[in-house]
């Protein structure tokens, strides 16, 4: 789904369901690397999209790297993301609390 919404001619950034999906693009950005290998943060200054070309023009629209020079489209950063590993991250955050619950009712029983 956020493919077919970011690919769109105008995405609608003040809609919830989109500013979900930035929210969790932005928190796993992590899993997308730029070209200069510096991690990617808030955009901050114009740039055009290190895969597509297309403008960054404004927060809505992307990140940029942390040295200022290279910028990804929020579509880009979805097609890009490395999503067995935002998915291994997350199996593995649950596995941790599970344990830590399991282990917090033996200890209490």
């Amino acid at each position: 789904r956020a493919a077919e919404i970011l690919g769109g001619p105008n995405p609608n950034y003040n809609d919830p369901e989109l500013k979900s999906i930035l929210k969790k693009l932005n928190d796993n950005k992590q899993y997308v690397k730029a070209i200069c290998n510096n991690p990617w943060v808030e955009w901050s200054a114009p740039g055009t999209c290190q895969v597509c070309r297309s403008p960054v023009d404004r927060r809505e629209k992307g990140l940029q790297c942390a040295s200022g020079g290279h910028c990804i489209c929020w579509d880009c950063m979805c097609h890009n993301m490395d999503w067995d590993a935002v998915c291994d991250n997350e199996l593995a955050a649950l596995k941790d609390d599970t344990e830590i619950w399991i282990w917090d009712c033996d200890n209490h029983s």
